[in-house]
């Protein structure tokens, strides 16, 4: 053999070896984080329609993994789950569970992260608002607000806010989105 043999040869078993042994590094940047096992699962209804959280582990997350949030509908007698969103997270937070509310027999919306929400046809149809495409006209930091929703109160007459969290200091009075329509649609009050 020659030298130069030699050398490729060294130089493949030392790669080789680098890589079974730190796969799981190269892994991080090659498969990336998805969707791992079922961690939690919270359900409510309104004895017409469901809806249940599913909190996943996130598999191949790196050092400091999250988690992803499903959000899914049922009627009340059935099994056959319809995903309305998923929303992954940077924290492993416990389900929320005032992050679903029933405004009579047919609304009902739910909130998390960046996502909004809301039925009116007993979960047959969701319309999902997303606070990181509405920034995109809305423009929510020159009001010193994060696109994720920190709290929504939604009355019987469709009539609602929404707060955003803030970026700066909680104790300055904030401009919230209103909404007329039950949360089809938000605008700055």
């Amino acid at each position: 053999m020659t030298k130069k043999s030699l050398i490729i040869i060294a130089v493949v078993t030392v790669a080789t070896i680098f890589i079974i042994r730190y796969w799981w590094l190269f892994s991080l940047f090659i498969i990336g984080p998805y969707i791992g096992e079922t961690t939690e699962t919270w359900e409510t209804s309104n004895q017409t329609f469901k809806v249940r959280i599913d909190k996943h582990a996130e598999a191949n997350g790196g050092f400091v993994p999250g988690a992803y949030y499903v959000y899914q509908t049922a009627h009340e007698n059935s099994d056959d789950w319809k995903t309305i969103f998923t929303q992954r997270h940077d924290d492993p937070n416990p389900i929320l569970h005032y992050s679903v509310q029933f405004i009579n027999s047919q609304i009902g919306y739910a909130f998390f992260g960046q996502k909004f929400a809301v039925t009116m046809d007993t979960g047959e149809n969701w319309t999902v608002w997303d606070a990181w495409e509405a920034n995109k006209i809305m423009q929510f930091e020159q009001y010193k607000l994060y696109p994720s929703i920190e709290e929504v109160n939604i009355e019987s007459n469709g009539y609602g806010r929404m707060r955003l969290y803030s970026i700066s200091n909680k104790s300055v009075n904030q401009p919230e989105l209103k909404t007329i329509d039950y949360g089809r649609t938000w605008k700055w009050e």
